[in-house]
């Protein structure tokens, strides 16, 4: 076969070896004064045979920006980040046009810059899209939120089959175009198989796309009704939420208004309307009136590079912030002196923390483990009332009603942002007390069902993966009668010296795999329930 020839007759050399850079992409700005546009490409852009320049989206860089970013003729762009399996990994040769002359890569993809000293770029592109390399690519993909990532450390050290001339390689590239046209039909049927498998996989990828959106959107509707007082019937022997304000109310007016937390709560409490119908017994409250002090997190001029040690103690950010839970890095901790110096920002067991910028959304609550950390730059954090079931809040703080307003409110041009203003604004349903609790525990028992049902598509996503990677090779294996030249002269060897001369040994191959030929139980493990 093509590519087991190349393989065979010569030397390999790492990837990372034969390229004089590689480089993540950028994805600008909005428009700004002084800036430079620029055609920014993303994976749709990067098609069979060519770049579509056309479609690429347009984006304001800085002229630094675009000094280190701007595409030169001959780079191979390579798709690091995608939803898609067969997507990432995918290649194309770079070739500039006149009418644009500024073209960045996204930074969901890959700038290889070829050494043309050392190796043609066709060439290059070529063994990208080679078996060998499209098996690899499948096999060591990771899965971080939903995206498909190169893994972009072993992906440079693929070993790159490399003959010594450029003139070599620019023929091969010649040979494979004309092989690909039909002049070697075994070996175009074969790269058909693999390309027909792909496209299978394709389909049932995506069909576990939808299952996550419509289970993503399940979630979303219970939390939607459980806002509403929709998702439990109502208990007429409950404390009405109106007395419950009230109690919020003289609560804050014994603290006496003291401190920084007190500039929240100068204005008395006023019937507000929300934007949608909510049962007799509950009320609308602006944020503020549930809370008992909110600060931000230190400004960037108080915590500076050097500040930052490994394994110290731990800062929540917005990025610290995943799926209600706080995931600390212990690359973003400090030092117990700094941690004296920034004591206005030492967390407690039951605040909650939440982004102000990026993500609208994003929230936690402050538990046991957490006790004594410090609220990062990009951090709000907030202490409720004991009259609010903290569990509550945070899945009104999550929802996308929530979201919505937070994203709308918000202040920047590049980058989301959230002031005290705008938090203190914030429209929360209240309920009494015992139904604010009443669905925290029945929305904990329908979202073990949502996980358990999302386990079940991501194991039988993994499952789809699995069987194409075997399908994969069984399709690119040399077929029966084609062995390497040095296995049949090794298996002859041994005949020779055989003593008494035997049949000929060997274990049949197996016919290569096909969807024509294959098991009709082979994606049964796969179904879904209704």
């Amino acid at each position: 076969m093509f590519f087991d020839e190349l393989r065979r007759k010569y030397p390999a050399k790492p990837l990372r070896n034969l390229l004089t850079e590689s480089k993540g992409g950028s994805w600008g700005s909005d428009y700004f004064d002084g800036g430079i546009n620029a055609k920014v490409l993303r994976s749709p852009d990067i098609r069979f045979g060519f770049i579509d320049f056309e479609k690429a989206e347009e984006r304001c860089f800085t002229q630094k920006e675009i000094d280190n970013f701007n595409l030169m003729d001959n780079d191979v762009v390579v798709i690091k980040s995608n939803g898609s399996l067969d997507l990432v990994g995918k290649s194309q040769v770079f070739k500039s046009d006149s009418s644009f002359p500024y073209v960045i890569a996204s930074n969901f993809l890959l700038v290889l810059r070829p050494d043309q000293k050392r190796i043609w770029p066709a060439y290059l592109d070529l063994f990208l899209k080679s078996p060998q390399a499209l098996a690899w690519k499948f096999d060591t993909q990771k899965t971080t939120t939903g995206l498909r990532n190169l893994d972009t450390k072993g992906f440079l050290s693929i070993e790159v089959p490399l003959p010594s001339t450029l003139l070599e390689q620019q023929q091969l590239v010649e040979d494979f175009e004309a092989l690909v046209k039909g002049e070697n039909l075994l070996e175009s049927q074969v790269l058909f198989n693999a390309y027909q498998l792909c496209q299978n996989l394709k389909g049932i990828d995506e069909e576990h796309d939808q299952q996550i959106v419509h289970l993503t959107q399940l979630r979303q509707a219970l939390l939607r009704e459980a806002m509403q007082g929709q998702l439990l019937p109502q208990d007429p022997t409950d404390e009405p939420a109106a007395l419950l304000l009230k109690k919020l109310q003289a609560a804050k007016a014994a603290t006496g208004k003291k401190g920084k937390a007190g500039a929240l709560f100068e204005e008395e409490v006023e019937a507000v309307e929300g934007p949608f119908e909510i049962p007799a017994n509950w009320a609308w409250c602006e944020l503020k009136e549930l809370m008992v002090s909110a600060s931000t997190g230190p400004f960037g001029s108080m915590l500076h590079k050097h500040d930052y040690v490994f394994g110290g103690i731990p800062l929540v950010n917005p990025m610290n912030i995943v799926e209600g839970k706080i995931v600390p890095s212990e690359k973003m901790t400090v030092t117990p002196d700094t941690k004296k110096r920034l004591t206005s920002y030492i967390l407690d067991a039951g605040d909650i923390v939440a982004a102000r910028r990026g993500e609208m959304g994003r929230c936690a609550i402050v538990t046991d483990k957490e006790d004594g950390w410090l609220c990062g730059t990009g951090s709000f954090f907030m202490k409720l009332n004991k009259l609010i079931d903290n569990e509550y809040f945070v899945r009104v703080f999550r929802s996308e009603y929530s979201k919505n307003y937070l994203l709308s409110a918000s202040v920047g041009s590049t980058m989301n942002n959230l002031n005290h203003r705008i938090l203190n604004k914030l429209l929360i349903p209240l309920p009494p007390l015992a139904e604010q609790r009443r669905i925290v525990s029945k929305l904990e028992q329908l979202m073990q069902h949502c996980d358990a049902l999302e386990q079940r598509i991501r194991e039988s996503r993994r499952l789809a993966e699995q069987l194409l990677q075997t399908a994969l090779r069984e399709a690119l294996a040399p077929p029966v009668g084609t062995e390497p030249a040095e296995e049949a002269e090794l298996e002859l060897a041994e005949a020779e010296t055989s003593a008494p001369p035997k049949a000929k040994r060997g274990r049949p191959r197996r016919p290569a795999f096909t969807l024509e030929n294959a098991p009709p139980d082979l994606f049964d493990a796969i179904q879904f329930d209704e």
